[in-house]
């Protein structure tokens, strides 16, 4: 796991109740990193937040975190 899935590992169980119920997949390409995580449904409208105000705060600081070169995405799936 690197940095980066650390930190939305760590922002991801913060937020969430049933932390033993949510999952990480990371799939990457040439350009694109893709990061989705998946959740139950109580727990994903937490993630996601009020008008997608939570949602689009984890994307922008792990879009600023990651410095591979590679651009990085957070997709919210439900489980």
């Amino acid at each position: 796991m690197n940095k980066v899935e650390e930190l939305l590992n760590f922002i991801a169980e913060s937020l969430i109740e049933k932390r033993e119920s949510f999952k990480i997949i990371r799939v990457e390409s040439d350009m694109n990193v893709l990061y989705t995580i998946q959740a139950g449904k109580d727990d994903l409208g937490r993630l996601i937040g009020k008008g997608g105000k939570t949602a689009n705060a984890i994307r922008t600081l792990i879009f600023a975190c990651h410095s591979n070169g590679k651009r990085a995405t957070v997709k919210f799936e439900e489980l």
